[in-house]
């Protein structure tokens, strides 16, 4: 029988390590329960230089499932950032393609 949720982190990637010690969803995530990291970013790319429309859309297909992935009655994904919806989009997408359970997102900053 699956679980009744998964809590799933996305981290900010090998560049926020050189700017800080921690990742606030995924410290979070693990404090609260079982957080597992299901979902991965398969393809670097710095975003930050990409105006809004490149980001949504070089995203896609660069986010790609984990061996931790397991079957869940819903997804929760835990993400630091809402900058554009990208990447929440995109992960979504995914577990999409792999399950039909609901997916929701909490983001900790949404960016203007």
């Amino acid at each position: 029988m699956p679980a009744q949720a998964a809590l799933i982190s996305i981290g900010s990637g090998p560049s926020a390590k050189n700017i800080r010690n921690y990742q606030p969803m995924l410290d979070l995530g693990r404090a609260v329960g079982d957080c597992r990291e299901m979902l991965e970013k398969s393809v670097r790319r710095k975003q930050s230089d990409a105006g809004r429309e490149d980001r949504f859309f070089q995203v896609k297909d660069s986010i790609k499932l984990t061996g931790r992935f397991r079957k869940a009655v819903y997804y929760v994904i835990l993400e630091d950032v809402f900058t554009t919806g990208s990447t929440a989009n995109e992960a979504s997408r995914i577990l999409k393609l792999h399950c039909s359970q609901p997916v929701y997102v909490v983001s900790l900053f949404m960016a203007d």
